[in-house]
């Protein structure tokens, strides 16, 4: 789930860049975050259809944090259903090789935040943030 606001976000990073007014150190840095996160304005499914139109009202206590720091937070993440089964198709699909659909981008079952770590690994974003809930950092 992309950030429809995040172009808008980064640019006002630059400018206060350029001003010498960052935020903190992570002023304009872009990350992602698990679909089980709050984000004020988009969907907050947890992977799972019974969820699909769900649009969180506040944002989760990190994101709000990350947000007053300036970072960029370019979307949400794929993850199964509930964070339950690894890779599982939540329902945006599963984390599969951004490089060839052919491959997933863990071997075994993975764990449910493999969707922040996928856009990590690809260099999409920083930093990704995911969550334990059952294995699901591996």
């Amino acid at each position: 789930v992309l950030n429809p606001d995040m172009f808008e976000e980064a640019a006002a990073s630059d400018q206060r860049r350029r001003q010498g007014k960052t935020l903190g150190p992570l002023d304009g840095i872009p990350y992602t975050a698990k679909d089980s996160y709050k984000v004020r304005g988009l969907t907050v499914a947890a992977g799972s259809p019974a969820f699909e139109h769900l649009v969180a009202n506040e944002d989760a206590f990190t994101i709000a944090r990350l947000r007053a720091g300036g970072a960029v937070l370019i979307g949400l993440t794929n993850m199964p259903p509930m964070a339950n089964g690894g890779m599982q198709r939540g329902v945006y699909g599963r984390a599969e090789s951004p490089y060839n659909a052919d491959y997933l981008t863990a071997a075994f079952a993975s764990g449910s935040s493999n969707g922040s770590g996928t856009a990590t690994a690809a260099s999409f974003c920083a930093f990704g943030l995911g969550e334990e809930t059952w294995s699901s950092g591996r």
